[in-house]
């Protein structure tokens, strides 16, 4: 294949032979053609991308993962962020020196991961990467399996790749009576339990070393302002996503007990203490 003016071919990663054969850069993104159909709305990686810098649930999240990084990861070679959306924690791991290869099938969270200032882009499915067995030393999926209809096939193919005593980490939104009509405006599929989501684990080969619910502070609010309404009008009047900034961005005293919250429950995590309830679940998988 012939490169047109201004692309170039990706170099494969050493630690996965003939990775990503076949595509090209353009506009600072790794591409081939034809894209996937996602089960995301089209706007949505636009309406986060003006929110995720400056939201309190992105920042908390953020540093859960890398805490979660730094004391289970297990390799110092590539991090694959699969199906990073707009480089929110590719970003934040980049900026805390990970080496990280961000995965996104949507056009439009591949050109704002790459706006964002995220150093590689690869605008594909995960599938079509090409990866060698055993070639992978740590990655992640953050809140992207709900989005997946076969869960289980997704996370065997992932562990697949990954070198014995990989590490793989997932978030996910928790507990299935927490559904409303923002997941199903957003395309998921489901809502995790920890046992759940262990079993999908392990029916993929892979160990749970540590697992915990997180958000425990937003519990109460998502179960009584989103989860009931669902469940008593089945949504209707419900707002729709864009028109929802106002619940990521906060300020004045509840900022102030969101975050006194947040540090709270940062520091019960990264001293490996499981925590009952919550919004959204964090699990570290290693590849025995």
């Amino acid at each position: 294949m012939k490169e047109n003016k201004g692309q170039t071919r990706l170099k494969p990663f050493p630690a996965a032979h003939g990775f990503l054969k076949g595509f090209i850069r353009s506009g600072g993104i790794y591409r081939k053609k034809g894209n996937r159909r996602l089960s995301y709305p089209d706007y949505g990686n636009d309406f986060f991308f003006q929110l995720e810098d400056k939201s309190y649930w992105f920042s908390h999240r953020n540093a859960v993962i890398a805490d979660a990084l730094r004391k289970y990861g297990t390799d110092s070679g590539v991090f694959l962020d699969i199906g990073g959306g707009n480089g929110c924690v590719a970003k934040y791991l980049q900026d805390a020196g990970y080496d990280v290869l961000l995965v996104e099938p949507g056009v439009a969270g591949a050109r704002n991961a790459a706006k964002r200032g995220v150093k590689r882009v690869v605008c594909a499915g995960f599938e079509d990467l090409g990866l060698d067995r055993n070639s992978i030393g740590f990655a992640g999926m953050f809140d992207v399996v709900e989005h997946i209809k076969n869960d289980r096939k997704m996370i065997a193919a992932v562990s697949r790749t990954l070198k014995p005593h990989g590490c793989l980490l997932l978030t996910v939104p928790a507990m299935d009576f927490l559904w409303s009509k923002d997941d199903a405006e957003a395309g998921h599929y489901r809502r995790y339990h920890l046992a759940g989501l262990k079993d999908v684990v392990e029916a993929a080969g892979l160990k749970v070393i540590y697992s915990t619910y997180f958000f425990s502070y937003l519990f109460m609010p998502v179960l009584f302002l989103r989860a009931l309404p669902w469940v008593f009008t089945g949504g209707v009047g419900a707002k729709k996503i864009a028109a929802k900034a106002s619940d990521y961005e906060i300020r004045g005293f509840t900022a102030f007990m969101i975050k006194t919250f947040a540090s709270a429950e940062k520091a019960a995590i990264s001293a490996g203490i499981r925590i009952p309830f919550g919004t959204s679940c964090l699990a570290v998988c290693i590849k025995p």
